[in-house]
């Protein structure tokens, strides 16, 4: 899985995991996140939003399981 840098304030880098839908999030504070059954136009929409840590908040964080690596 190939992880892309991204212009955020909190977010580092982005994941997307094509085979078992997962999102993995690097924050800028180092910490790493793996959000589960996330569909692929979350994704895109998450790396094309205006702002990603809005489109975070609002659509992923506490939208889907996660664990923290």
């Amino acid at each position: 899985m190939k992880m892309i840098s991204v212009k955020a304030e909190n977010i580092l880098s982005v994941g997307y995991d094509l085979k078992d839908y997962n999102l993995h999030i690097i924050f800028v504070s180092g910490k790493e996140n793996i959000f589960f059954h996330v569909p692929m136009n979350v994704y895109m929409e998450l790396i094309h939003a205006d702002s990603i840590d809005d489109y975070f908040a609002d659509n992923v964080f506490m939208k889907y399981p996660r664990r923290e690596l």
